[in-house]
């Protein structure tokens, strides 16, 4: 944590319970098309997928109050972003999205499978969709990522 001159560590902050505007398919908001888990719109090419799971805490607890989002590339690995020079000006898929969990600490995304995206030197990257998730506030938290390659816990990959 950084450290402030003559003020100790900075301590651990959270969006908290106002941030609830972020999180708008209950339609508590006018605006609840801002932020959705459904990224396809009518003009967006390729296959849909669902991306989908449960988030759970180091207890193995489900958590009901995650804040998940996504960024990805279209189908032809187009991001809809100004620096993406390839970027059609037209087209409606945002490539992003947000969703809250459920009481089961449950999420998912409608979206479609995105294209490969060439890195700097304009080679070709893996077909991949960028992840945060963001949880109560924790200043302790770590981040574990298990990797089982076969067996009941296998770690699904998915086929691109």
């Amino acid at each position: 944590m950084p450290e402030i001159k003559g003020q100790g560590i900075t301590p651990s902050q959270t969006v908290g319970p106002y941030f609830a505007y972020g999180l708008t398919s209950n339609g508590k908001y006018d605006w609840n098309d801002a932020f959705t888990n459904n990224l396809v719109t009518p003009d967006a090419s390729g296959d849909r997928i669902r991306v989908e799971g449960r988030v759970f805490d180091g207890d193995g607890q489900p958590v009901p109050d995650c804040m998940l989002e996504i960024w990805q590339a279209d189908a032809q690995g187009r991001f809809s972003d100004p620096q993406d020079k390839r970027a059609l000006p037209n087209s409606a898929f945002k490539g992003f999205g947000r969703c809250g969990t459920d009481a089961n600490g449950g999420y998912a995304f409608d979206t479609i499978k995105p294209g490969a995206v060439p890195d700097p030197d304009g080679k070709p990257q893996a077909p991949h969709v960028l992840i945060a998730v963001r949880e109560p506030g924790n200043g302790n938290a770590v981040y574990r990522f298990d990797i089982h390659l076969q067996g009941d816990n296998e770690t699904v990959f998915f086929d691109v």
